[in-house]
């Protein structure tokens, strides 16, 4: 398979990054537009969020953010932890997103797995990993931080940073 990152238009890397993940979180008691609504009213903006299907019982919420909105969502965790008691999260800090867009990928099968490919062959874990019709962002573990790094600049590909 091609390098797959020649086919992105765009690469933007986050740095310093932040995943919560909300184990046995009741939708009725919290329901994710209440959890948005909050940290959006805390100023924090969001990047990656994902969800596991309602299908009558608790869920799996999870959510990438800046390390710079983490006391914020420290604050928010605790109060919602008071609200239900059985909610179990998980913090990472200091993590690495990358964003890959192309409009190419609507129409082109297997942009995924060519992600997951490229960065399977050079020992990098993905650790989440989303897409759209026009990109895909991956977080890697802040472990992975030098590697993702070196794997990029051995591409000699164009990167934004934020």
């Amino acid at each position: 398979m091609t390098d797959i990152l020649s086919k992105m238009e765009q690469l933007i890397l986050y740095e310093g990054q932040t995943f919560v993940t909300l184990r046995g979180l009741n939708p009725d008691v919290l329901p994710p537009r209440a959890l948005l609504a909050g940290i959006a009213g805390r100023g924090v903006n969001l990047d990656i969020i994902t969800q596991t299907p309602h299908t009558g019982g608790d869920i799996t919420f999870s959510f990438s953010l800046p390390d710079s909105g983490l006391g914020q969502i420290m604050q928010l965790l605790a109060e919602w932890k008071r609200a239900d008691p059985d909610l179990r999260a998980e913090v990472n800090s200091g993590n690495l997103i990358l964003a890959l867009l192309s409009p190419a990928m609507v129409e082109t099968p297997g942009m995924a797995a060519a992600v997951y490919e490229f960065f399977d062959a050079a020992g990098v874990r993905i650790q989440l990993i989303t897409t759209s019709d026009v990109s895909i962002s991956c977080l890697f573990a802040a472990a992975d931080e030098m590697n993702v790094h070196k794997l990029l600049a051995d591409r000699d590909v164009k990167i934004i940073q934020e």
